[in-house]
Protein backbone atom coordinates (compact mmCIF):
# COMPACT_ATOMS: atom_id res chain seq x y z
CA UNK A 1 0.00 0.00 0.00
CA UNK A 2 1.14 2.96 -1.09
CA UNK A 3 1.99 5.56 1.95
CA UNK A 4 0.49 9.19 0.22
CA UNK A 5 -2.87 9.97 0.65
CA UNK A 6 -5.73 9.47 -1.21
CA UNK A 7 -7.92 12.25 -2.91
CA UNK A 8 -10.15 14.19 -0.73
CA UNK A 9 -7.88 13.16 2.41
CA UNK A 10 -6.85 15.04 5.27
CA UNK A 11 -3.83 16.57 4.09
CA UNK A 12 -5.70 18.60 1.44
CA UNK A 13 -8.50 19.07 3.86
CA UNK A 14 -5.86 20.74 6.44
CA UNK A 15 -4.81 22.74 4.06
CA UNK A 16 -4.90 26.45 4.93
CA UNK A 17 -7.98 28.26 4.25
CA UNK A 18 -7.29 31.59 2.24
CA UNK A 19 -8.42 35.16 4.04
CA UNK A 20 -11.33 36.92 3.25
CA UNK A 21 -10.79 39.89 1.22
CA UNK A 22 -12.73 42.34 2.90
CA UNK A 23 -11.67 45.34 0.38
CA UNK A 24 -14.01 43.10 -2.34
CA UNK A 25 -16.64 42.30 -0.06
CA UNK A 26 -16.75 46.48 1.35
CA UNK A 27 -17.07 47.16 -2.19
CA UNK A 28 -19.81 45.31 -2.88
CA UNK A 29 -21.75 46.29 -0.03
CA UNK A 30 -20.55 49.87 -1.60
CA UNK A 31 -22.28 49.29 -4.47
CA UNK A 32 -25.61 47.52 -3.10
CA UNK A 33 -26.03 50.81 -0.91
CA UNK A 34 -25.42 53.19 -4.17
CA UNK A 35 -28.25 50.81 -6.28
CA UNK A 36 -30.31 50.79 -3.15
CA UNK A 37 -30.39 54.44 -2.63
CA UNK A 38 -31.50 55.27 -6.34
CA UNK A 39 -34.08 52.66 -5.72
CA UNK A 40 -35.51 54.11 -2.63
CA UNK A 41 -35.65 57.52 -3.56
CA UNK A 42 -37.54 56.77 -6.92
CA UNK A 43 -40.20 54.72 -4.99
CA UNK A 44 -40.50 57.40 -2.94
CA UNK A 45 -40.69 59.92 -5.52
CA UNK A 46 -43.45 58.02 -6.95
CA UNK A 47 -45.47 57.20 -3.99
CA UNK A 48 -45.79 61.04 -3.11
CA UNK A 49 -49.49 62.09 -3.50
CA UNK A 50 -48.56 65.99 -5.73
CA UNK A 51 -44.83 65.69 -6.28
CA UNK A 52 -45.36 69.17 -7.95
CA UNK A 53 -46.62 70.54 -4.79
CA UNK A 54 -44.50 69.01 -2.19
CA UNK A 55 -40.92 68.43 -3.36
CA UNK A 56 -38.77 71.27 -3.34
CA UNK A 57 -41.31 73.30 -0.90
CA UNK A 58 -38.78 73.79 1.48
CA UNK A 59 -36.88 75.82 -1.09
CA UNK A 60 -40.04 77.76 -2.03
CA UNK A 61 -40.38 78.39 2.00
CA UNK A 62 -37.00 79.88 2.56
CA UNK A 63 -36.02 82.04 -0.66
CA UNK A 64 -39.78 83.31 -0.63
CA UNK A 65 -39.37 84.07 2.61
CA UNK A 66 -35.60 85.99 1.21
CA UNK A 67 -37.91 88.05 -1.48
CA UNK A 68 -40.35 89.15 1.05
CA UNK A 69 -37.78 90.11 3.45
CA UNK A 70 -36.22 92.54 0.36
CA UNK A 71 -39.70 93.67 -0.03
CA UNK A 72 -40.44 94.34 3.54
CA UNK A 73 -37.26 94.17 5.34
CA UNK A 74 -39.55 91.59 8.11
CA UNK A 75 -38.42 88.09 7.72
CA UNK A 76 -39.82 86.15 10.43
CA UNK A 77 -43.82 85.56 10.34
CA UNK A 78 -45.71 88.04 12.45
CA UNK A 79 -47.26 84.84 14.19
CA UNK A 80 -43.88 84.40 15.34
CA UNK A 81 -42.76 87.16 17.13
CA UNK A 82 -46.15 87.87 19.05
CA UNK A 83 -46.94 84.82 20.91
CA UNK A 84 -46.80 81.26 21.11
CA UNK A 85 -47.52 79.30 18.15
CA UNK A 86 -47.21 75.40 17.13
CA UNK A 87 -45.72 74.51 14.70
CA UNK A 88 -47.25 72.96 12.13
CA UNK A 89 -45.73 74.10 8.44
CA UNK A 90 -47.52 77.11 8.07
CA UNK A 91 -44.73 79.24 6.46
CA UNK A 92 -42.75 79.32 10.28
CA UNK A 93 -38.96 80.19 9.73
CA UNK A 94 -36.73 78.47 12.11
CA UNK A 95 -33.48 79.40 11.02
CA UNK A 96 -31.17 82.27 12.26
CA UNK A 97 -31.17 85.78 10.10
CA UNK A 98 -27.62 84.64 8.60
CA UNK A 99 -29.40 82.22 6.42
CA UNK A 100 -30.59 85.05 4.11
CA UNK A 101 -26.50 84.98 2.74
CA UNK A 102 -27.10 81.76 1.48
CA UNK A 103 -30.91 82.19 0.18
CA UNK A 104 -30.35 86.11 -1.31
CA UNK A 105 -28.36 84.08 -3.96
CA UNK A 106 -31.45 82.12 -5.51
CA UNK A 107 -33.60 84.73 -5.74
CA UNK A 108 -31.76 85.11 -8.85
CA UNK A 109 -30.18 82.36 -9.62
CA UNK A 110 -31.71 78.97 -11.40
CA UNK A 111 -33.43 76.95 -8.89
CA UNK A 112 -31.97 73.87 -9.83
CA UNK A 113 -28.85 74.54 -8.42
CA UNK A 114 -29.94 74.92 -4.86
CA UNK A 115 -29.61 71.07 -5.17
CA UNK A 116 -26.33 70.62 -7.56
CA UNK A 117 -24.00 72.75 -5.46
CA UNK A 118 -24.17 70.85 -2.42
CA UNK A 119 -24.45 67.51 -4.06
CA UNK A 120 -21.41 68.70 -6.14
CA UNK A 121 -19.53 69.95 -3.25
CA UNK A 122 -19.72 66.75 -1.12
CA UNK A 123 -19.00 64.19 -3.65
CA UNK A 124 -16.06 66.46 -4.66
CA UNK A 125 -14.81 66.18 -0.68
CA UNK A 126 -15.50 62.58 -0.88
CA UNK A 127 -13.42 62.06 -3.80
CA UNK A 128 -10.55 64.06 -2.07
CA UNK A 129 -10.85 61.66 1.34
CA UNK A 130 -9.88 58.72 -0.90
CA UNK A 131 -12.07 56.50 1.27
CA UNK A 132 -11.85 52.59 2.69
CA UNK A 133 -14.67 50.62 1.02
CA UNK A 134 -15.77 50.10 4.35
CA UNK A 135 -16.53 53.72 4.52
CA UNK A 136 -18.07 54.14 1.84
CA UNK A 137 -19.56 51.11 2.45
CA UNK A 138 -21.23 52.43 5.57
CA UNK A 139 -21.95 55.70 4.12
CA UNK A 140 -24.00 54.32 1.13
CA UNK A 141 -26.19 52.23 3.86
CA UNK A 142 -26.85 55.55 5.99
CA UNK A 143 -27.86 57.52 2.39
CA UNK A 144 -30.95 54.61 2.00
CA UNK A 145 -32.43 56.21 5.05
CA UNK A 146 -35.42 58.40 5.08
CA UNK A 147 -33.83 60.51 7.56
CA UNK A 148 -31.03 61.33 4.86
CA UNK A 149 -32.86 61.55 1.67
CA UNK A 150 -35.83 63.47 2.96
CA UNK A 151 -33.89 67.02 3.11
CA UNK A 152 -33.05 66.70 -0.67
CA UNK A 153 -36.81 65.83 -1.75
CA UNK A 154 -38.20 69.27 0.23
CA UNK A 155 -35.34 71.41 -0.35
CA UNK A 156 -34.52 71.68 3.11
CA UNK A 157 -31.38 74.32 3.88
CA UNK A 158 -30.10 71.90 6.27
CA UNK A 159 -28.72 70.13 2.54
CA UNK A 160 -26.32 72.73 2.42
CA UNK A 161 -24.40 71.58 6.00
CA UNK A 162 -23.22 68.28 4.31
CA UNK A 163 -20.81 70.13 2.27
CA UNK A 164 -19.76 72.32 5.28
CA UNK A 165 -19.29 69.28 7.44
CA UNK A 166 -17.09 67.71 4.50
CA UNK A 167 -15.06 70.69 4.01
CA UNK A 168 -14.84 71.59 7.40
CA UNK A 169 -12.89 67.94 7.98
CA UNK A 170 -10.18 68.44 5.22
CA UNK A 171 -9.74 71.99 5.60
CA UNK A 172 -10.92 73.43 9.03
CA UNK A 173 -12.59 76.92 8.23
CA UNK A 174 -16.07 75.68 6.33
CA UNK A 175 -16.79 73.74 9.52
CA UNK A 176 -17.74 77.17 11.04
CA UNK A 177 -20.90 77.56 8.78
CA UNK A 178 -22.68 74.57 10.15
CA UNK A 179 -23.79 77.40 12.79
CA UNK A 180 -26.09 77.95 10.23
CA UNK A 181 -28.18 75.84 11.71
CA UNK A 182 -27.89 75.98 16.03
CA UNK A 183 -29.49 72.82 16.54
CA UNK A 184 -26.35 70.96 14.54
CA UNK A 185 -23.66 73.53 15.62
CA UNK A 186 -21.74 70.13 17.41
CA UNK A 187 -20.89 69.39 14.02
CA UNK A 188 -19.00 72.14 13.86
CA UNK A 189 -15.97 70.97 16.14
CA UNK A 190 -15.12 68.87 12.84
CA UNK A 191 -13.24 72.15 11.93
CA UNK A 192 -11.12 71.52 14.68
CA UNK A 193 -9.06 69.05 12.39
CA UNK A 194 -7.49 71.71 11.35
CA UNK A 195 -7.52 74.28 14.69
CA UNK A 196 -6.49 77.52 12.90
CA UNK A 197 -8.16 77.32 9.85
CA UNK A 198 -11.57 76.90 12.01
CA UNK A 199 -10.86 79.56 14.29
CA UNK A 200 -10.88 81.78 11.18
CA UNK A 201 -13.97 80.91 10.05
CA UNK A 202 -15.43 81.19 13.14
CA UNK A 203 -14.10 84.49 13.05
CA UNK A 204 -15.67 84.99 9.49
CA UNK A 205 -19.25 83.39 10.85
CA UNK A 206 -19.18 86.37 13.45
CA UNK A 207 -18.24 89.03 11.10
CA UNK A 208 -21.06 88.12 8.56
CA UNK A 209 -23.42 87.30 11.28
CA UNK A 210 -23.08 91.55 12.87
CA UNK A 211 -25.14 92.80 10.30
CA UNK A 212 -28.01 90.72 11.21
CA UNK A 213 -28.00 91.52 14.98
CA UNK A 214 -31.34 92.85 15.23
CA UNK A 215 -32.83 90.16 13.25
CA UNK A 216 -31.37 88.13 15.61
CA UNK A 217 -33.02 89.00 18.43
CA UNK A 218 -36.51 88.22 16.50
CA UNK A 219 -35.05 84.71 16.07
CA UNK A 220 -34.61 83.90 19.60
CA UNK A 221 -38.26 85.69 20.17
CA UNK A 222 -39.30 83.27 17.22
CA UNK A 223 -37.70 80.21 18.37
CA UNK A 224 -39.03 81.01 22.16
CA UNK A 225 -42.55 81.20 21.32
CA UNK A 226 -42.42 77.80 19.01
CA UNK A 227 -43.22 74.78 20.73
CA UNK A 228 -40.48 73.14 19.71
CA UNK A 229 -37.34 71.78 21.31
CA UNK A 230 -33.82 71.54 21.45
CA UNK A 231 -34.04 68.35 19.52
CA UNK A 232 -37.12 69.01 17.00
CA UNK A 233 -33.71 68.40 14.28
CA UNK A 234 -32.30 65.62 15.59
CA UNK A 235 -33.27 63.33 12.58
CA UNK A 236 -30.86 65.62 10.55
CA UNK A 237 -28.04 64.91 12.47
CA UNK A 238 -27.83 61.04 10.17
CA UNK A 239 -27.36 63.55 7.35
CA UNK A 240 -24.08 65.36 8.67
CA UNK A 241 -22.44 61.83 9.85
CA UNK A 242 -22.32 60.78 6.28
CA UNK A 243 -19.26 62.76 5.56
CA UNK A 244 -17.73 61.82 8.94
CA UNK A 245 -17.94 58.45 8.13
CA UNK A 246 -16.67 58.63 4.89
CA UNK A 247 -13.36 60.93 6.60
CA UNK A 248 -12.89 57.99 9.17
CA UNK A 249 -12.01 56.10 6.35
CA UNK A 250 -9.89 58.80 3.96
CA UNK A 251 -6.59 57.57 2.19
CA UNK A 252 -8.12 54.16 2.56
CA UNK A 253 -7.64 53.95 6.35
CA UNK A 254 -9.33 50.92 8.38
CA UNK A 255 -10.55 50.84 11.81
CA UNK A 256 -8.74 50.01 15.01
CA UNK A 257 -9.65 46.89 15.27
CA UNK A 258 -6.93 43.58 16.55
CA UNK A 259 -4.12 43.81 14.24
CA UNK A 260 -4.77 40.10 12.80
CA UNK A 261 -7.97 41.24 11.87
CA UNK A 262 -6.43 43.92 10.00
CA UNK A 263 -4.10 41.42 8.36
CA UNK A 264 -6.93 39.34 7.37
CA UNK A 265 -8.95 42.20 5.70
CA UNK A 266 -6.18 43.82 3.99
CA UNK A 267 -4.97 40.31 1.83
CA UNK A 268 -6.31 39.39 -1.03
CA UNK A 269 -7.41 35.74 -1.33
CA UNK A 270 -3.93 34.89 -3.17
CA UNK A 271 -2.26 36.13 0.16
CA UNK A 272 -0.88 39.55 -1.10
CA UNK A 273 -1.64 42.22 0.37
Amino acid sequence: MSGGSEPGGGSEASAPRAPVDWNRVWRVVAIAAAVIVVARAFVYYVLIPNPENSVGIDYELYVGAARHWQATGQFYQPFQLTGPYHVIGNGEILYPPIILLLLLPFTVLPEILWWVIPIGLTVWAIVRMRPAAWSLALAGLLCTTHAVQAPFFWGTPVIWLAPAVAWGLLLGWPAAFVMLKPTLAPFALVGLTRPRAFVVGIVAFAVLALPFTPMWFDWLTAIRNSDLGLLYAYTQNLLLVVPVVVWLGRDGRWPRVPRQWRRGWRRSPDGSP
